[in-house]
């Protein structure tokens, strides 16, 4: 699935699933140096939270470091992905990574 598939999709079930309404805006990849995608806002009743986004295909554990880095460099950072293991989930749950799946799964933390 190609990125704009993915957070279309994404974005969508979100909507549907948990009422939360989400606007992407992608980064000219010509323009982008900072490793990132695009920016997500997401609104949920009169809350707005608006995030740096990575998006991938699929996840894989290859992918956590550079993850971790733009967590660090890119912060607040949100993966955006078709699929992502449980495995990772709890990866990226533990170094306090939001993440959003294509069907709409979401987590997010904010300290």
């Amino acid at each position: 699935m190609k990125e704009h598939n993915i957070v279309t999709t994404a974005l969508e079930n979100l909507q549907r699933t948990a009422q939360i309404k989400g606007k992407w805006k992608p980064i000219d990849p010509k323009k982008a140096d900072n490793g990132l995608d695009g920016q997500i806002e997401l609104a949920y009743h009169e809350n707005l939270i608006k995030l740096n986004a990575e998006v991938k295909n699929n996840l894989r554990t290859i992918h956590l470091p550079l993850i971790y880095k733009l967590a660090k460099d890119q912060a607040p950072l949100i993966i955006i992905a078709d699929h992502i293991f449980p495995k990772i989930k709890e990866e990226l749950r533990n170094n306090n990574i939001a993440y959003l799946e294509a069907n709409g799964n979401i987590w997010l933390k904010f300290e």
